[in-house]
């Protein structure tokens, strides 16, 4: 920010951060570079799709199993736990699992995890799991333990455990898609006898045992079940439904179009059969038109731009051709020189001369060496089918340079060479829109 004449801070701009400079592509993101683009397009996407539309998905695949019987997959674990006591019952459970040397026959995978239980009369009060690692890809970390139940009976302990993503208040899901349902944990043990010396579980402690007992931690063997839901399925399946009707002409919401967070997550809710939801600005065709500032505000044309004799003033009406779309609205950022009457422009117009003179300069100058950014920018001048090297010969910037030249010179002021602007600096020149409006529009008066 600089602070003006007037007291008030402006954003200032180097050259190399001016908005509308053309900026080549940080990345190029091609198909043909396999699924490192593709995952990048995926993610970036995502950031479209607003948190409580993946909220509402969530909750609706998580339910659907229950309903349609989905497909489990299940991964095992072989564990080692430490159990802390307090008045003989299970305070805490902490579990570190591996991959087992063989499986059962009825599982999908192995599964690796460690994370910790605190339990209260049987009920999981809060815990964590800070990795959990499948045996056929991903590696989850981070997880909150929502709720569960630990159960005792003489040598075994059971358990079922509830997980969520701590992060955000969702189901944990796998890479593909599919949800975490429940983890499910067996610990072996021998309980305690008072007169006698009983075999320790492995890794136990002398003294230790799952039954009741005095304080205590004590390490015990068991294993552990991932179990995770086919509920994300649907999804792949409502999406090529999407995708045929985009190819058939009866849906654009996959069209090559910009991509737009409500007509896509509306029809993949609809193919879903999801609740429905009352979306905002899908039917463009009822919004009204875009109305740009000066519509609804529009200059007083009743007097034209002109000059001692009446006719038009050449330069006003080239600025209005080259600089209208940025400089002619209602805002004071850019600098609104062209907005209001004919005569407020000419007066601001002529009060900014010595910066416009700046800007236009800088055509003169190597890319390199502009200090700012020459005015009008490239994206203005392609909008007009002019090109860059076109532009520096151009009968259109004499007109505009002679004229702010010729304001400064009427104004008393010599003319300054670009080596003296640049030296004196473009943030030290006179302001574009001072205080006093009535000020500069009485000046242009008395000429």
């Amino acid at each position: 920010m600089i602070s003006s004449d007037d007291g008030r801070d402006r954003p200032a701009f180097r050259s190399v951060f001016e908005p509308s400079v053309p900026r080549g592509p940080i990345a190029t993101w091609s198909a043909a570079r396999g699924l490192e683009s593709v995952n990048r397009v995926i993610t970036s996407l995502s950031n479209f799709v607003a948190e409580a539309d993946t909220r509402r998905l969530d909750a609706h695949l998580f339910q659907q199993p229950v309903v349609s019987g989905s497909p489990e997959r299940r991964y095992e674990s072989q564990c080692r736990f430490n159990a802390r006591r307090q008045t003989g019952s299970i305070e805490r459970l902490t579990f570190r699992c591996v991959h087992p040397d063989r499986l059962t026959g009825g599982s999908d995978g192995s599964v690796a995890m460690e994370g910790v239980v605190y339990v209260s009369a049987g009920k999981v009060n809060k815990g964590t799991i800070d990795h959990l690692a499948f045996s056929n890809g991903d590696d989850l970390t981070d997880l909150e333990i929502l709720q569960g139940a630990v159960t005792e009976r003489r040598l075994h302990v059971n358990g079922r455990l509830e997980v969520a993503q701590r992060t955000v208040p969702l189901h944990v899901r796998r890479t593909d898609g599919n949800a975490v349902k429940e983890i499910t944990f067996e610990v072996d043990g021998t309980p305690p006898h008072p007169h006698a010396s009983h075999p320790l579980p492995p890794h136990s402690p002398r003294g230790g045992g799952l039954g009741r007992g005095d304080d205590s931690s004590s390490d015990y063997s068991g294993h552990a079940t991932v179990t995770v839901l086919d509920d994300f399925s649907s999804v792949h399946h409502a999406i090529d439904m999407m995708a045929r009707d985009s190819l058939i002409g009866a849906s654009d919401v996959l069209a090559r179009k910009p991509f737009r967070r409500a007509p896509v997550m509306r029809a993949l809710y609809e193919h879903l059969n999801m609740p429905g939801v009352k979306w905002c600005c899908v039917d463009v065709e009822r919004m009204p038109d875009a109305v740009t500032d000066d519509a609804a505000n529009p200059p007083d044309v009743s007097r034209p731009t002109a000059g001692e004799n009446g006719e038009t003033i050449p330069a006003i009406k080239a600025f209005r051709q080259y600089c209208a779309r940025c400089h002619q609205g209602q805002d004071t950022f850019p600098p609104n020189f062209l907005h209001g009457s004919a005569r407020e422009v000419e007066a601001q117009v002529n009060h900014c001369a010595v910066r416009i003179l700046f800007r236009l300069e800088m055509w003169g100058l190597n890319a390199p060496d502009r200090p700012e950014t020459p005015m009008p920018p490239v994206n203005a001048l392609r909008r007009l089918s002019i090109a860059p090297e076109q532009w520096t010969t151009h009968r259109d910037l004499a007109v505009l340079k002679n004229y702010a030249a010729a304001v400064l010179k009427a104004g008393g002021d010599k003319p300054p060479r670009l080596e003296d602007l640049v030296a004196q600096g473009y943030d030290n020149l006179r302001e574009c829109l001072p205080t006093s409006l009535e000020q500069m529009v009485s000046g242009v008066s008395s000429q």
